[in-house]
């Protein structure tokens, strides 16, 4: 029985693949960006090669692994990154009943312990904003 424990206590430990390195280490800790930019990304389909230039100092470029409009007014996209170890960048675009437009977002790397945060301030601009991730996520056991 005991033994069955220690098994059981190590395949589970193994599956939990920690936080260990930054992926964005050398990336601005935030990216300003118009939001005809975040508009521009929803022209990519699934399989396709997308390519978003937030500022010349922070590009993501990557495969389409997903985009789905799942009621009118909402549409979301998911991009695979080929520079930042196959970070994934989502997308989020709510259409308003007054039909204003709002994007929310995050870069996120299952290993990393960073990654991007979409804000948006009382303007309207919109800006990538760099997260500790050990601290905003917890880990799943």
């Amino acid at each position: 029985m005991v033994v069955i424990l220690i098994l059981n206590s190590s395949i589970s430990f193994a599956q939990i693949a920690p936080r260990t390195k930054a992926v964005f280490e050398q990336a601005p800790a935030t990216v300003t960006f118009s939001s005809a930019l975040l508009e521009k990304s929803f022209q990519y389909v699934p399989g396709s090669y997308a390519q978003i230039s937030f500022q010349p100092n922070f590009q993501f470029s990557g495969r389409v692994i997903s985009s789905v409009k799942p009621y009118d007014n909402l549409q979301s996209i998911a991009i695979e990154s080929v520079r930042y170890d196959k970070a994934i960048l989502m997308i989020s675009r709510q259409t308003h009943a007054d039909n204003s437009i709002t994007y929310t977002g995050r870069i996120m790397h299952p290993q990393s312990t960073d990654g991007y945060e979409m804000k948006r301030d009382a303007k309207g601009n919109y800006s990538l904003v760099k997260i500790e991730t050990t601290t905003v996520l917890q880990q799943c056991l």
